[in-house]
């Protein structure tokens, strides 16, 4: 997310623990994310919450990455082109107390 997002004045949090199916081989994460993204304009994206679901083949790869958001991608787009004075930076959420590390590295 680095590449898009202002990494001083954005955030992600894991909303709740990692959910793991072994039974359909899916990841499942539920976030909050928000922050500036790195264009001259600097526009704001405000918080969303949105279900990431990752599909792991035999090999132990990720094959497939689907989301669900609670914006429309129509506001999405809106923020995206809405210049916005830089404000206060985001404050940090720290990871869920059984969150492995390798998940806090990832964002």
């Amino acid at each position: 997310l680095s590449i898009l997002f202002n990494p001083e004045r954005s955030t992600l949090r894991l909303l709740a623990p990692l959910s793991v199916d072994p039974a359909s081989s899916t990841i499942t994460a539920r976030l909050e994310s928000q922050g500036t993204l790195k264009l001259p304009w600097t526009p704001r994206i405000a918080a969303w919450q949105s279900t990431v679901t990752y599909r792991v083949g035999t090999d132990g790869l990720i094959v497939e990455q689907s989301q669900e958001w609670n914006i429309s991608p129509a506001t999405a787009l809106i923020q995206t082109f809405t210049p916005s004075f830089a404000g206060p930076l985001a404050s940090r959420a720290r990871p869920l107390a059984d969150e492995p590390a390798s998940v806090t590295k990832l964002f």
